[in-house]
């Protein structure tokens, strides 16, 4: 997270906005959750099993649709021939993510 949601203050670390004292855990939780999502889509690419990374890569984007999850999932389309799709995250990341 960079900026709290509900004020706009740039994320300093910690449970809550540091300006608005918005709770933040279940956010970063959810963060987390997609984080652990994308490592287990790269895994399965790496071993191989292509339907457990398309779930996995699937489910992170579901999570937190975000560039880095984004870039994942257009890896996994990539990896299984599915190259239309592979071009539409990228689109989206480039839509997103100015860098």
């Amino acid at each position: 997270m960079e900026r709290c949601p509900t004020c706009g203050a740039t994320y300093r670390g910690g449970e809550e906005c540091g300006r608005c004292g918005t709770e933040l855990g279940r956010i970063l939780a959810v963060e987390r959750a997609a984080q652990r999502q994308r490592r287990e889509a790269l895994s399965a690419l790496d071993q191989g099993a292509l339907d457990r990374a398309r779930d996995s890569a699937r489910q992170a984007c579901r999570l937190h649709r975000c560039p880095r999850s984004l870039r994942v999932a257009a890896l996994v389309s990539l990896m299984d021939g599915d190259f239309r799709r592979a071009m539409e995250f990228w689109r989206e990341v480039a839509d997103s993510d100015p860098d």
